[in-house]
């Protein structure tokens, strides 16, 4: 459970530094010269030609894609990256949203109305990503 937590904590910090591509961020493992010819993968490559350089794992409500996933490889210097994405479940909470309520007495009626506060629910997606990069042996 505290994996989770911190999981989502980073995919949180990650949404609100504005930051592009999580798979890039969360990365974890060797850096090499930057590719241009990645590609994704679905099963996991012959281990006598291809290397596991590294990993990257996040969660979040945002939809990353195989753009940015290629992006990360390449920028990582891995031919080819495999990952996935897993439903985590739903987060309901409540917000509270500003808005003018009905008449009153006094200065707030001259003004339209009192300023209240009205809860909404927000309901945010989680998922939980994981990717594999793969360097081709010969290169390293």
């Amino acid at each position: 459970m505290r994996t989770i937590s911190l999981m989502m904590l980073g995919g949180l910090i990650m949404l609100l530094a504005g930051c592009s591509n999580p798979f890039l961020v969360n990365y974890d493992g060797t850096r090499f010269p930057k590719t241009s010819t990645a590609k994704r993968i679905t099963d996991v490559p012959d281990d006598s030609k291809f290397s596991l350089i590294g990993t990257s794992s996040f969660s979040s409500t945002a939809t990353p894609g195989d753009n940015d996933a290629i992006a990360a490889a390449e920028q990582v210097g891995a031919n080819m990256v495999q990952w996935d994405s897993a439903y985590q479940g739903t987060r309901t909470q409540l917000e509270l949203e500003p808005i003018y309520g009905p008449y009153t007495s006094g200065a707030a009626m001259a003004e339209g109305g009192s300023l209240i506060s009205v809860e909404y629910p927000v309901e945010e997606r989680w998922y939980r990503y994981h990717a594999r990069f793969y360097r081709d042996s010969a290169d390293q």
